[in-house]
C-alpha cells in the first residue's frame, strides 16, 4: 500500500475535511461526487488488488513454515551432532513466522482501510439518497405516531354528497396553487351528477379556456410506452390494497412538511448540452404569446427540467415539473379523452408535487392542497376507470382528514387555508 499513499491522504484528510465543511452533505455538486466515485473504486481496486498479492505470499509461506517445522521436529530425533544446523532451522523458522505475522497485521490493516473509505464513501451518498431519507422519515412517523392524540376517523366519503364537499372544500381552500405557466387556476372541474351522484367533467370552464396552454398533441392517440409506468405510479400513489388510507395519509402529511432537504443552488446548474434552468424557463414563459404550443417544446422543457433534478436536486424544479405534467393532462382530457394519457399525467404532476415537498419549500400546506385537489380531478374524471376514482376520492378525503389532523395536534400551527 506505499505506493498508493496519496490515496490514503485524499480519503483519509482531505474528504473529512470537506465533510466537516458541509460540502458534502446534501449539496455537494454531482461533478465532485463522480471523481469522489472514480476515486473511490482506484482506491477499493487497489486494495483487492494488495490484498490477492497478500493472500499468495501468505501461502507461500506458510508451506516454507509448515516446512521448516518438519525438519526441526526431525532434528530433534538427531545427536548433537547436528544441534548447529537445528538452531539456524530454529532461527530462520522464527525470522519467517515473525514476517508472516507482518503479512498478517498488513492484511488486517487493509482490511480496515477498505472499511473506513466506504463508510466515508456513505457519507458522500447517503444524505442524498431520497430512498434512504424517505424511510428514515417513515420510520420517524412510526416513533411518534403513539404520542399524537388519537380522535374518531372521519367518516368514509360519500360520493353522493360530491358537491356538497366541493362546496366545504371551496370555502377551506380560497386560492390553490397556481401554475407558473397559468395565471389562473385552470385545473377546477366542473360538471354535474350523474343518476348514482358521481360528478362527471363535461367541459372546462370559461376561465379555464383562456388560461390552459393549448397543445398541438404529438401522439393524440395517446401517448406512447407508459403502460408499466402507470402502474408503477399507481402502486406508488394510489397504496392498492391498503385499507387505513387516513393514517397513511396522515404519516405523510407529518412527513412531507417536516422534512426540509436542501435544494442545490440552481445558478450554475446546467444539462449535458449546456442548457441552465433559465433558459426552459424562457421557452416557457413564451407559450403565453403563442395560441397553440407544439407539445415537442413542452417536452424539452420537461425533459431538461428532469436531467437538472438529476444532477442538481431541487424542490422548485420538482413543483415546475408538476405544472407541466398538468398542462399535458389538461390537453389530453380536452382533446383526445384518452384514459391512460389522462391518468398518467395527472399521477406524473402528483408524484413530482410530492418530490418537492421532500425539500425546504414555503407554503407546504398549498403544494399538498394542490396534490389533494389533483387526485379529486382523478375523481372528477368519467372517462377513468371507476374502481380508480373511487380510490382518488378516498385519498383526497384521506388528505383533507390529515391535514386537518396535522394541525389540530400542532397549536402552534397555523389553520389549514
Amino acid at each position: 500500500m506505499k505506493n498508493n499513499k496519496w490515496l490514503n491522504i485524499f480519503v483519509g484528510v482531505i474528504s473529512p475535511i470537506f465533510s466537516i465543511c458541509g460540502v458534502t452533505l446534501f449539496n455537494i455538486p454531482v461533478e465532485i461526487l463522480r471523481v469522489f466515485t472514480f476515486l473511490w473504486l482506484v482506491y477499493i481496486y487497489e486494495c483487492f488488488k494488495d490484498l490477492y498479492k497478500l493472500k499468495k505470499k501468505r501461502a507461500k509461506r506458510s508451506k516454507k513454515l509448515k516446512a521448516l517445522s518438519k525438519e526441526i521436529s526431525e532434528l530433534n530425533n538427531t545427536d548433537n551432532s547436528k544441534k548447529k544446523v537445528k538452531e539456524e532451522k530454529e532461527k530462520e523458522y522464527q525470522n519467517r513466522k515473525n514476517y508472516y505475522r507482518k503479512l498478517d497485521e498488513k492484511h488486517e490493516k487493509i482490511k480496515r482501510n477498505i472499511i473506513k473509505v466506504s463508510i466515508l464513501f456513505a457519507v458522500f451518498y447517503i444524505p442524498r439518497s431520497d430512498p434512504i431519507i424517505s424511510f428514515g422519515q417513515q420510520a420517524i412517523n412510526v416513533i411518534i405516531a403513539p404520542f399524537l392524540e388519537t380522535e374518531e376517523m372521519d367518516k368514509p366519503f360519500d360520493l353522493t354528497d360530491m358537491e356538497s364537499a366541493e362546496e366545504k372544500d371551496s370555502a377551506k381552500n380560497s386560492e390553490d396553487i397556481k401554475s407558473p405557466i397559468e395565471p389562473e387556476d385552470s385545473t377546477e372541474m366542473t360538471g354535474t351528477a350523474d343518476s348514482e351522484g358521481h360528478v362527471n367533467r363535461v367541459d372546462f370552464t370559461d376561465s379555464e379556456k383562456n388560461t390552459l396552454v393549448k397543445l398541438d398533441l404529438e401522439f393524440p392517440d395517446g401517448y406512447p410506452g407508459i403502460d408499466n409506468e402507470i402502474k408503477e405510479l399507481y402502486n406508488l400513489l394510489f397504496y392498492p390494497g391498503e385499507e387505513n388510507v387516513n393514517e397513511i395519509m396522515l404519516s405523510n402529511v407529518t412527513a412531507w412538511i417536516g422534512s426540509c432537504k436542501s435544494n442545490t443552488p440552481l445558478d450554475n446548474a446546467v444539462t449535458d448540452n449546456g442548457e441552465s434552468a433559465q433558459y426552459f424557463s424562457g421557452i416557457e414563459a413564451e407559450f403565453s404569446d403563442m395560441n397553440i404550443v407544439l407539445s415537442d417544446l413542452l417536452d424539452i422543457v420537461i425533459d431538461g427540467r428532469e436531467e437538472l433534478f438529476e444532477s442538481y436536486p431541487n424542490g422548485t424544479l420538482s413543483w415546475l415539473l408538476s405544472n407541466n405534467y398538468q398542462t399535458y393532462a389538461l390537453n389530453y382530457y380536452e382533446k383526445t379523452k384518452n384514459a391512460d394519457s389522462v391518468l398518467y399525467f395527472y399521477m406524473k404532476s402528483i408524484s413530482c408535487a410530492q418530490k418537492s415537498l421532500n425539500f425546504n419549500m414555503d407554503d407546504k400546506d398549498k403544494i399538498i392542497n394542490y396534490i389533494k385537489f389533483r387526485f379529486k380531478d382523478i375523481g372528477d374524471c368519467k372517462i377513468l376507470d371507476e374502481n380508480i376514482r373511487l380510490r382518488a376520492y378516498e385519498i383526497y378525503n384521506a388528505l383533507d382528514y390529515a391535514l386537518g389532523r396535522y394541525y389540530s395536534n400542532d397549536a402552534g400551527k397555523k389553520t389549514v387555508l
